[in-house]
């Protein structure tokens, strides 16, 4: 059973149509997807959300001859939620650990910021396959062609089976990891302010200085803001994010309204200008804007 990633629908759905039985994982590309060659096979959730997640599928849910029968996958990412789906079709994801691909779903879902309680097992787990995945990337290409990634599919799963034995060496990394988000979540963090739109209650944002990504820190010390206001001192750029769907403010017309056309983005996350290399100095002008003036 092959794997093909693209990031382009035409030429992923080409590639498939030379098998005969062909299924897909998470093959959506904004508002549309490519199909597998049935339903049955079609493991897509984002552009049918009444759909599960691909990861909370089991291997007993493909029969044997279902399985046999399926010549490659079309995948347009790669990620854990891919991976369980992948791992399912290809009849190498174990029984149980359902505490663990839940967490998966809901992160997939909500994002990690979303989950409360670190303590538990599959949450170290989770982090376990962050810290793997740091030091094992894949993506499509940018041009849009199609990648045979089988075997780094099969190399992933394997270390996915480690970590759900809880393998000793991987869940160290994991712990690692973490220890290093919360140092990166308490040297980052500058302020905390409320903006005042038309919305029923203030927007919370966190300003947060790093020479690292710092967009998905959300909590801190208690609070769990609705955006993160951030300067990467790296590539001087200055990123806006929303903690999810329900915060009312729309990343994209936000950064825009002030930088002009050339900043971009999107509703969830949107940044200045490419190429512009801003200083805190300009920081804290954008924080000044965004804490007086409403309606944006």
């Amino acid at each position: 059973m092959r794997v093909l990633l693209s990031n382009n629908p035409d030429s992923l759905r080409a590639a498939l149509s030379e098998y005969k039985n062909f299924a897909v994982v998470e093959a959506e590309f904004g508002g549309a997807e490519v199909m597998g060659s049935s339903d049955s096979i079609t493991l897509n959730h984002h552009v049918r959300p009444e759909r599960q997640c691909p990861c909370l599928f089991r291997t007993a849910d493909f029969p044997a001859e279902v399985r046999g029968n399926v010549e490659a996958v079309g995948i347009s990412h790669f990620d854990l939620d891919t991976l369980g789906g992948l791992m399912a079709l290809r009849g190498t994801k174990p029984e149980g650990h359902q505490d663990f691909w839940r967490l998966a779903a809901f992160v997939d879902l909500n994002g990690p910021h979303a989950v409360e309680n670190q303590a538990m097992d599959a949450y170290r787990q989770l982090a376990a396959v962050w810290a793997w995945s740091q030091k094992n990337r894949l993506f499509a290409e940018r041009d849009g062609s199609v990648t045979d990634v089988t075997d780094f599919v099969a190399k992933a799963e394997q270390a996915m089976l480690r970590i759900l034995n809880m393998d000793a060496d991987l869940m160290r990394e994991g712990a690692t990891l973490t220890h290093e988000e919360a140092l990166l979540n308490a040297s980052s963090f500058r302020t905390a302010f409320n903006m005042f739109f038309d919305t029923a209650r203030p927007v919370l944002a966190v300003v947060r200085v790093s020479d690292k990504f710092t967009n998905h820190l959300y909590r801190h010390e208690g609070l769990v803001a609705d955006l993160v206001v951030a300067l990467n001192t790296t590539s001087g750029a200055i990123t806006v994010s929303r903690r999810d769907g329900t915060v009312a403010v729309d990343c994209r017309q936000l950064v825009q309204t002030f930088w002009g056309e050339l900043a971009g983005g999107h509703a969830g996350i949107a940044g200045s200008p490419r190429g512009q290399v801003l200083t805190q100095s300009d920081l804290e002008t954008f924080v000044d804007w965004l804490t007086l003036t409403k309606d944006r």
